[in-house]
Parts: C-alpha cells; structure tokens; sequence
C-alpha cells in the first residue's frame, strides 16, 4: 500500500442476544440471538453494502457469524472465523447473573457494577 491508501477496519458485534441471556454473563458460550437480534443484523448487510468490504473476520460463535453472514451476502464478499476474536472464557461465571456470581464469590458484585 501506498501513503494514498487507505485502511478502513469496522468493528461490529452482535445484536441482542436472546431475553433469557440479557444480564447474564456468557463470554464465550453458544448463545442465540433474540428475534430482534437477528433482524438488526439482517439490516447492516445493505447499510453496509454501499460501502468496499474486502473482507469480514468473525469469531465462529453462531451470534458473530449470523451477523457476519448477512453482511458478506450483501458486500459479495466471504468472511473467515477467526477464533481468537471470541470473547474470553467466563469460567464458573459463565451462564450466571450478578446476584448468582455475588454468591458463589463474595465482593465480585462490585466487579460487575
């Protein structure tokens, strides 16, 4: 690349996961996206399709991909899983609310706040 060249790099995430998900922490758990979720995603394809997408890199959870989908087939491009772009590991965490981590560690609420 030139010095008249120009790198754009957008980064998006994925929609609203599913009700029973919201306030809960999944990290990097399969979890599904709400209804809603999905249809915000089906509309960044064409909002993005304006734009030159080269590329698109998801994190090979179903809620990144469903995402990643819809904007490659509206940018003709192809999208790759890059697993090093998931979001860490919650541990004993994963899958609780607040009040459940605050039980099971003690003080890790205000972590959370």
């Amino acid at each position: 690349m030139g010095p008249e060249s120009t790198t754009r790099v957008f980064m998006l995430r994925h929609a609203e996961v599913a009700v029973a998900w919201r306030e809960r922490i999944y990290g990097d758990l399969e979890v599904p996206l709400a209804p809603e979720g999905e249809s915000r995603s089906r509309r960044m394809g064409p909002r993005l399709a304006a734009l030159q997408v080269d590329g698109i890199l998801s994190s090979g959870l179903a809620r990144a991909d469903f995402l990643a989908a819809e904007i490659a087939s509206h940018c003709s491009t192809t999208w790759l899983c890059e697993r090093d772009f998931r979001e860490i590991g919650r541990g004993l965490w994963a899958g609780l609310d607040a009040q459940a981590v605050e039980a099971l560690s003690p003080g890790a609420g205000q972590v959370l706040r």
